[in-house]
């Protein structure tokens, strides 16, 4: 499922879709780091970096994983400033089919993947917001699960393409919303 507005670039200073592409990638880009993720970016949601990451090891960790419906290469990008201070290393994600892509899913195993590669370097942290002004487990809240983050910060070498399958299972999901969706 996808949006319809997603088949046609967005317009408007205010709204960081300016392709589909980002249209599809922002749930998992926009959880796990924040650079490619300002607006005014050419390529919103679709580059995840830092000034430390390794883009080339944590694309090969993920060429070894099947995700369908993307490709990824290590990038090198200074087009969002206003996050990082120097240019940042990273990784850019490529939509190669959205028909069986699964951002949460890829979501999570990017985030496995960075983990896995740069476990010294990255941590999940408090993150306050309106909803939730003392910041604690702010990705919890976005996934909806205590149980994975856990298994992210102490076993990510044991997140494999099936565990991941089975956080976001939801095969009761299209019954549930049914009645109150508005695209399919």
């Amino acid at each position: 499922m996808h949006s319809p507005l997603a088949n046609s670039p967005a317009s408007g200073s205010a709204n960081s879709f300016r392709t589909r592409h980002s249209t599809s990638l922002r749930p998992p880009v926009a959880h796990v780091t924040c650079t490619g993720r300002r607006r005014g970016t050419e390529t919103p949601f679709q580059l995840v970096g830092a000034p430390w990451l390794d883009g080339d090891r944590v694309c090969a960790e993920l060429a070894r994983l099947p995700l369908p419906g993307v490709a990824f290469d290590h990038s090198l990008h200074a087009d969002d400033r206003a996050a990082c201070e120097t240019a940042c290393l990273g990784v850019r994600c490529h939509i190669t089919d959205r028909a069986p892509l699964r951002p949460v899913a890829l979501g999570l195993t990017l985030l496995a993947a960075i983990m896995r590669t740069h476990s010294t370097r990255f941590a999940c942290a408090d993150y306050r917001t309106a909803a939730n002004p003392g910041g604690c487990e702010h990705f919890e809240r976005l996934i909806g699960r205590r149980d994975i983050r856990p298994v992210l910060e102490h076993a990510a070498n044991t997140v494999t393409a099936e565990r991941v399958g089975q956080w976001v299972a939801s095969d009761d999901w299209a019954s549930r919303v049914g009645s109150v969706v508005s695209y399919r």
